[in-house]
């Protein structure tokens, strides 16, 4: 009786200082919450809020509202269920679309941080898991990630979700929980499948329950392989139907599925290339250590926890998913976000496990305590930390270009934003609907649209300023245009052919 008392007084104090840690760090990172999303990729950040503020209005579609690429002034990257709850929390406090899309996104941090800590937990102890949530919170990617108006730590929490949900039915044989596994994984693929295919593999360990010592039953694979059969079903048939809406769109078509392909994968000739991988590799300090010591904590674990299953499933996380897609982990640092819940459980599994050779109980905390304020220490003056943290406090400044657009067009136009590629950010903070062209584009934008979804036109630099250029380049041959600001042209229907050859 004792020693489950004892139990029971432990289990409440884990829960007690997760619990706490968890809103400690949810109070400092709503303090130091950015006023805006004019930072790091605002681009991906504003066309997130973009669908939250169409959501918020009453614009309420699956077809995920998107003005940035004309009509049907829709694009459907992901299944919009973040941008959804954003919206509902936006509204329920008042937030702008901007601020709603952080705090969403910090609730979602949050909550992947707790789900984390309750794996490793179950799986590897209370003290690897609260130096995991610890960890979790305080490195520097946390800092810069933790409350950014993205969709990837609501893909994290639901891929979590499920793998505690099947690892759950695994011990108590529950069938209800199958259920909840299921639905979870789902939302995981269609919320963003590159994140879901990277936590497929923990998925199956936890469901089969397998060690090197017991073999598996068909029905505990059945358990792991059905799950997530259907759910890779529901992405598949997702995907196919967010396809089928961007090809409405003459721009639409250059965002399919099948046309990124590549772009998603990478190249094979691009995996030889030894300075693609170092783009990778010198972000890593930022997410707690550098490749070689998160290589060595991992041995160390192995060693310690003798080739535990789980723990190689982990650690296959972040293989999985920079090898699959290659070149998205070349080029977006904030793709990391998907690794980075595997990525701390190595690194405090093999801290405990260090710590854990000590058997007096004083100094294997303090060994666990010490080597966690080191990996700290060292991700914080790290090349990629000190970058991250000279963004700390610093408010991203308010594009030059909404500004000009504001004054210059009524709020009812739709804009065309050429040279900024297909950054939906001066269309945002300008607060109008549009398309967003890079200087590239030459396929032509549709007739029938001129003069009545589009009206103005307006070029921009790589900085958000109003930049100069020839609307006669872009626009269809013969369209009437006249400049109404300084880099500002209003724009109407071709002109009769009459004209036209008159004009030339």
């Amino acid at each position: 009786m004792n020693s489950g008392s004892g139990t029971w007084i432990r289990s409440r104090a884990w829960l007690i200082l997760t619990g706490f840690v968890s809103l400690i760090s949810f109070v400092v990172q709503l303090l130091v919450l950015r006023p805006n999303l004019v930072d790091l990729y605002a681009f991906r950040q504003t066309q997130t809020a973009f669908t939250i503020r169409e959501y918020m209005a009453g614009n309420w579609s699956i077809d995920t509202p998107l003005p940035t690429l004309g009509p049907p002034w829709t694009n459907p990257y992901e299944f919009p269920l973040f941008q959804g709850i954003a919206a509902v929390i936006g509204q329920a406090l008042g937030l702008s679309a901007d601020t709603a899309g952080r705090v969403t996104g910090l609730l979602m941090f949050i909550g992947t941080g707790i789900l984390l800590a309750v794996l490793i937990q179950r799986w590897f102890g209370a003290k690897a898991s609260l130096i995991a949530l610890i960890l979790f919170q305080v490195t520097p990617f946390a800092a810069q990630w933790a409350s950014a108006s993205l969709i990837e730590f609501a893909a994290t929490a639901f891929v979590l979700g499920a793998i505690l949900a099947v690892d759950s039915y695994s011990r108590n044989k529950s069938w209800p929980l199958v259920l909840v596994a299921t639905g979870l994984l789902a939302l995981g693929f269609t919320v963003k499948v590159t994140t879901a295919v990277a936590w497929a593999l923990v998925f199956l360990v936890a469901a089969i329950g397998v060690t090197w010592r017991k073999s598996p039953t068909w029905r505990s694979v059945a358990t792991g392989v059905a799950p997530l059969t259907i759910a890779l079903g529901v992405g598949f048939a997702w995907t196919r139907y967010a396809d089928s809406i961007k090809e409405q769109n003459p721009i639409g078509t250059y965002l399919t599925s099948h046309a990124l392909s590549e772009w998603n994968l990478g190249t094979v000739s691009q995996r030889m290339g030894f300075d693609q991988w170092d783009r990778i590799f010198e972000r890593l300090p930022s997410l707690g250590a550098s490749l070689w010591i998160f290589i060595l904590l991992l041995g160390i674990a192995l060693w310690k926890m003798r080739l535990d299953l789980r723990l190689i499933a982990l650690a296959s996380v972040p293989l999985i998913a920079v090898l699959t897609f290659f070149n998205l982990y070349v080029v977006h640092s904030y793709y990391l976000s998907a690794i980075y819940p595997a990525y701390i459980a190595i690194l405090s599994i093999g801290v405990a496990a260090i710590s854990g050779l000590v058997s007096q109980r004083i100094a294997s905390i303090f060994i666990a305590g010490a080597l966690s304020m080191l990996l700290v220490l060292l991700a914080w003056i790290s090349t990629e930390g000190r970058y991250l943290a000279s963004l700390i406090g610093v408010e991203g400044k308010f594009p030059e270009i909404s500004r000009a657009i504001a004054e210059s067009t009524p709020t009812d136009a739709g804009v065309i934003v050429i040279g900024c590629d297909w950054d939906p950010t001066p269309l945002f903070y300008a607060e109008r609907r549009g398309m967003t062209l890079p200087t590239w584009y030459r396929d032509g934008i549709p007739i029938d649209w001129i003069g009545t979804d589009l009206k103005y036109l307006s070029f921009c630099t790589e900085d958000f300023q109003v930049g100069e250029g020839n609307p006669r380049a872009f626009l269809p041959d013969g369209t009437l245009f006249s400049e109404v600001a300084p880099g500002i042209f209003i724009i109407g229907a071709p002109a009769p052919w009459f004209e036209r050859t008159y004009e030339k």
